[in-house]
């Protein structure tokens, strides 16, 4: 009876596997940076690596689980540190960034998703990251995608009320123009009790080939039991392509009149810089120094500018030259470019980029090469 049972159970399971689809997506990076970083005034150089590996699974047309791993991101022949790992007998971490139940309700037009997800905000000013939390997202409200969602950022201590972070999201979009709103209730920090705040980003986008203007506004009001503060800002990235020459420019303002109750979920602002932002190559982390300028961090100033400008030049059928050059006000300046191969599947580029801080007397630089590698 045992092994009858047994063998009831393992047909079972391989009926059910029989009808789930499952299909792979991934992508492998490894990169190899020189740099020396005025902050610390400290010249360094490391190679590391990570490969991201997605999972999809169909139940049925209406129900999907998702798995995307993490495995690496380590530096090559570290023994300690947030990325060790790439050691010899040292064991490659994993980490899972997505984990989560999609299932379509038909009858609403609607998807709802439980579980770690991924999301990103029109212009990566708010959040761009994965996150633990529900979202419901709808096809067509008033002819417009629309996206409700609750992100759980921070659970405190389990068996205590009042110590976690929470957000709400809200999104709006059409090709043309949208409205994309959060609302955080942090209660973790204990010397900014019950921090409640508001973050509005408006926007247009138009593609008036060859010229594409985006356009999004900035609002935020955060309030606590002792201050309260009103900031605004705007970001602007405006493009023109002329084969087989593409040019821009993104700039940034901000009003960040208290810098402690400025408020960012995933502080991701991609600018084109790789020493005062987040580059397409290299994520603005010189080693294990940041010396990122987005807006949010704590060091910022009472107001900023920043503008980049940026250009890409086809010389031949799958060879790129960039370059980019940023000012920004109170902080420093940085010029950058590189050469990008791209075969299918497959992508080789070089870069340098070189920037002067206000606050050091000596530039940043660095010299880097990464290559990507994917699947889908």
């Amino acid at each position: 009876m045992p092994k009858i049972l047994l063998i009831a159970i393992l047909l079972s399971l391989a009926g059910l596997l029989g009808s789930v689809e499952f299909t792979l997506d991934g992508e492998a990076r490894t990169r190899a940076v020189m740099y020396y970083a005025d902050a610390s005034a400290e010249a360094g150089s490391h190679i590391d690596s990570k490969l991201w590996l997605g999972t999809n699974l169909s139940v049925n047309p209406d129900l999907k689980l998702r798995l995307n791993l993490q495995l690496g991101d380590v530096v090559w022949g570290a023994t300690t540190g947030t990325q060790a790992g790439g050691a010899i007998s040292a064991g490659i971490p994993i980490s899972a960034y997505e984990l989560y139940v999609d299932y379509r309700i038909r009858a609403l037009g609607s998807n709802i998703r439980i579980g770690q997800q991924y999301w990103a905000d029109h212009r990566s000013l708010m959040l761009d990251d994965s996150f633990s939390g529900v979202t419901f997202s709808t096809d067509d409200v008033l002819g417009m995608q629309s996206t409700l969602g609750w992100i759980k950022q921070v659970e405190g201590d389990r068996y205590l009320a009042g110590d976690d972070i929470s957000s709400f999201l809200l999104s709006l979009q059409d090709k043309a123009w949208g409205v994309q709103a959060f609302y955080t209730v942090n209660e973790a920090d204990s010397s900014n009790a019950s921090q409640d705040i508001v973050t509005a980003l408006p926007f247009l986008a138009w593609d008036l080939a060859p010229l594409n203007i985006d356009l999004t506004g900035i609002l935020q009001y955060s309030s606590s039991p002792t201050s309260s503060d009103l900031d605004h800002g705007a970001a602007a990235r405006i493009s023109a392509k002329f084969e087989p020459v593409e040019i821009g420019l993104d700039a940034l303002y901000y009003a960040n009149e208290a810098p402690a109750l400025n408020y960012s979920l995933s502080q991701y602002y991609l600018n084109k810089l790789y020493i005062f932002g987040i580059g397409q190559h290299f994520d603005g982390w010189v080693g294990w120094d940041p010396v990122n300028w987005y807006w949010g961090q704590s060091s910022a100033q009472d107001m900023y500018l920043a503008a980049v400008g940026y250009t890409k030049v086809a010389l031949a059928k799958s060879l790129d030259l960039y370059a980019a050059g940023g000012l920004i006000h109170k902080t420093g300046w940085e010029a950058n470019g590189g050469l990008e191969w791209n075969l299918d599947n497959f992508q080789l580029a070089a870069y340098g980029a070189y920037g002067q801080h206000d606050g050091h007397t000596q530039a940043s630089y660095l010299i880097g090469t990464t290559l990507k590698a994917w699947f889908y």
